[in-house]
């Protein structure tokens, strides 16, 4: 599979709810993404376009990470859910560092593993030079009403930061994705985009040689951490949960399509995998259809996209 990297430089700010309108996330996981890929699909080409989409995300022909930091040209990866040697021999104020660390700079990686990583000075790094959280006062205004103030949660990037996605295509997909993450680009991503929220700049780049080689593994590797939520099959499993490290996410929500049902309808809720998680055997995952009772179905991205990092 090739792969490259696809930073979204963001013109506004971010607004990714986590159950709360004022919760301002820095990040999105890759359902997200791919959900926003189908209405552009949708939008772009119909249902045609939407279906080849879904077929090849199914069939593994594209694969999808979460969304990730990079500040300039560095980029950061999940903390692996591993006990690392020197988290658990440093002092109160290290170990808090580590346990508050949610992403390590890739240039770092291999010296974090080793528990020698300058925990604190990679901390304060990140906090100075990543973004910052706000809330955005706005109005729900409907005719013949007095206008209705609310917040919303808002994550504002600094210059030269934002987020990148992995994304893995045979060949003959790249020219086919890259239209649909354009238009994407000037839709937005996220919650409050016709608000203005979401939208970015699209710039894409080669792939790390290190992060490439660990995605391209050939044989079985001592530990793999996935990159993007993720859930096996019911096949996959036993085997995918064995010895492994793992953290779990309920994903839900509401369906935003307007030809699903007369009213809003909820997602069938699915417990995934977090990007971080770790595993002794490769698995693929799935594409689950979390409809309830629609008029179509509703998919939600769980496919593995999986590193070897020992």
């Amino acid at each position: 599979m090739n792969y490259r990297i696809y930073k979204l430089q963001f013109k506004t700010g971010l607004h990714v709810g986590r159950g709360k309108l004022t919760d301002g996330a820095a990040s999105f996981y890759a359902d997200t993404l791919f959900s926003a890929l189908c209405k552009e699909a949708l939008k772009l080409g119909g249902e045609k376009m939407l279906a080849q989409l879904v077929d090849r995300v199914q069939g593994g022909q594209i694969r999808l990470s979460d969304g990730f930091p990079y500040i300039a040209n560095r980029l950061y990866i999940p903390k692996p859910m591993l006990l690392i040697k020197g988290a658990e021999e440093s002092d109160s104020k290290e170990k808090k560092a580590y346990k508050k660390m949610e992403y390590i700079p890739l240039d770092q990686f291999e010296i974090y593993l080793q528990g020698k990583m300058d925990v604190r000075k990679e901390t304060n790094y990140f906090g100075e030079n990543f973004g910052t959280y706000g809330v955005r006062a706005m109005a729900k205004v409907e005719k013949g009403k007095d206008a209705e103030p609310y917040s919303v949660g808002v994550y504002y990037f600094k210059e030269g930061a934002g987020l990148y996605v992995i994304v893995g295509f045979e060949e003959e997909e790249d020219s086919w994705l890259l239209d649909l993450f354009e238009s994407l680009s000037y839709t937005g991503i996220g919650g409050k985009r016709s608000s203005g929220l979401g939208k970015f700049v699209l710039n894409v780049s080669s792939m790390d040689d290190k992060l490439e080689a660990g995605l391209n593994h050939t044989s079985e590797g001592a530990c793999y951490m996935a990159l993007s939520l993720c859930l096996p099959s019911e096949k996959e499993l036993d085997k995918a949960i064995e010895n492994a490290r793992y953290g779990m996410l309920k994903r839900s929500g509401f369906i935003s399509s307007e030809s699903y049902a007369a009213t809003f309808r909820k997602k069938r809720t699915l417990f995934t995998f977090k990007a971080g998680s770790c595993f002794k055997k490769t698995f693929d995952g799935i594409v689950a259809d979390v409809s309830e009772g629609g008029n179509h179905p509703v998919y939600c991205y769980a496919k593995a996209m999986l590193m070897e990092i020992g």
